[in-house]
C-alpha cells in the first residue's frame, strides 16, 4: 500500500517563495532557470505544471517535485502570468490497471487535517479543500490536496498559499485541475512522439 506523504523542502522554500519580490528576483535567481516539464518515473510520466507556475529543479526526484511561481523561481516576471502565489507537491507512484485512488483517509492520513472544507470526485480524480496545521510559517492552515490517474500512475497533489492569498480559495482547484489536465495531455501526446524535458535526479 502507498502512504501519500507530502514530503519536500517545503519549510526551506515557503518564506523565500511567497514573498519574494515581484521583479522576478525569487529563490532560483542565481541557480539554473526553472522547468516548464520534466520527465518522472523513468520517463514515464511527464510532469506539466499549471499556467504560471514551474518545477524547482533542486526538487526534483523521480517520484516527487515542487513547483512554485515561475517568478519566485528566477524566472523573468512575465512567466507568471497572472498565477497567485503558492507551492505546489506533487508525488508519484505507479499503478496497475484496477488500482483504486487513494481515498480521502489516505490523502489526509499524514497531513494532520482538522477539517475537510469541500470535496469533490470523479472515476479518475479526488480533490479536497482542507485545513490543518500550515507546514511552514507563511502559509495558510487552508490548502487544497488531491489525487488523479494519470497514464497507468497515480501523482498525489497538495497546493499551499500565504494567509488570505488567492491561492488557498476557489482557485487552487482550477490550479490542481490544470496540473492534471496538462500532465495527462502531455503523457497523451508523447505517445506519439517525444517531448524535450530535463530527466530528474535519481531518488525517491
Amino acid at each position: 500500500m502507498t502512504t501519500w506523504t507530502f514530503k519536500g523542502p517545503i519549510a526551506a522554500l515557503a518564506l523565500l517563495a511567497l514573498t519574494a519580490c515581484e521583479g522576478g528576483q525569487g529563490i532560483g535567481a542565481q541557480a539554473q532557470k526553472p522547468l516548464t516539464a520534466a520527465r518522472m518515473m523513468s520517463g514515464a510520466v511527464i510532469l506539466v505544471p499549471p499556467s504560471g507556475f514551474c518545477i524547482d529543479r533542486g526538487s526534483l526526484r523521480a517520484s516527487f517535485a515542487l513547483m512554485a511561481r515561475c517568478d519566485t523561481l528566477g524566472a523573468a516576471p512575465e512567466t507568471a502570468r497572472g498565477a497567485p502565489l503558492g507551492l505546489i507537491t506533487a508525488s508519484f507512484a505507479a499503478a496497475a490497471d484496477g488500482d483504486p485512488l487513494p481515498s480521502q483517509g489516505d490523502l489526509l492520513a499524514t497531513a494532520s487535517v482538522t477539517r475537510v472544507l469541500k470535496a469533490q470526485s470523479s472515476k479518475d480524480m479526488l480533490l479536497l479543500h482542507a485545513s490543518g496545521p500550515a507546514p511552514s510559517k507563511g502559509l495558510s492552515d487552508v490548502h487544497w490536496r488531491g489525487a488523479a490517474r494519470l497514464g497507468g500512475h497515480i501523482v498525489a497533489v497538495a497546493l499551499y498559499g500565504p494567509r488570505d492569498g488567492r491561492a488557498i480559495g476557489p482557485e487552487g482547484a482550477v490550479i490542481v485541475q490544470q496540473l492534471f489536465d496538462g500532465t495527462r495531455a502531455q503523457i497523451d501526446a508523447a505517445r506519439g512522439g517525444t517531448a524535450k524535458t530535463t530527466p530528474p535526479k535519481k531518488g525517491s
